[in-house]
C-alpha cells in the first residue's frame, strides 16, 4: 500500500492507501476477480495478463507516485496509470469496495505498508527515491 496515512476516521492504512495487489493469481480467491488479480491497482483497475511470474520466483515491481496520478509495472509490464481525484477516479471510486471511505485516495502523501493475508510473503531490495520533475520509470 501506498499513500496512506492512519487517522482517527480510518486508522487502517488500507481505509486510505492506495495498493497494488500482489498475491498468487493462480489459486488465491482474488484472482477470479479481474480488479483483484496481482498487477492491479487493487480494486481499481483490470491489470493486463502475464506480467506476473508463478509463485516462487521473484517480481520485481516498480511504482511511480506524483501528484495526482499513480503508475505501476511489474516485471517491466505497465499494469497501471491512473490519475487520481478527478471524475474518472470518482467513477472507479463508485464501484469500488471502497466507495464508502471518505479517506481512500485523497492523501498526496503518505506512509508505505507491506501486508499479507495469512499466507508467506517476501519482500527483498526495496528502494525509496524522491523523483523530481516529470518522474520516468528507469530503462
Amino acid at each position: 500500500m501506498y499513500l496512506a496515512q492512519a487517522v482517527p476516521e480510518a486508522p487502517l492504512l488500507y481505509q486510505s492507501g492506495l495498493e497494488m495487489q500482489i498475491l498468487d493469481t493462480a489459486v488465491h480467491p482474488d484472482g477470479r476477480i479481474a480488479t483483484n488479480r496481482a498487477r492491479a491497482l487493487y480494486d481499481m483497475t483490470v491489470p493486463p495478463a502475464g506480467a506476473a511470474r508463478s509463485a516462487g520466483h521473484w517480481d520485481y515491481a516498480l511504482l511511480v507516485v506524483e501528484r495526482g496520478r499513480v503508475r505501476q509495472w511489474l516485471n517491466g509490464v505497465p499494469t497501471a496509470d491512473v490519475r487520481y481525484g478527478g471524475t474518472t477516479w470518482q467513477r472507479r471510486l463508485a464501484v469500488s469496495k471502497f466507495r464508502d471511505m471518505r479517506f481512500f485516495g485523497t492523501c498526496a502523501r503518505g506512509a508505505i505498508g507491506l501486508q499479507d493475508h495469512g499466507n508467506p510473503v517476501e519482500f527483498a531490495n526495496i528502494k525509496l527515491r524522491r523523483l523530481g520533475g516529470t518522474a520516468l520509470p528507469p530503462r
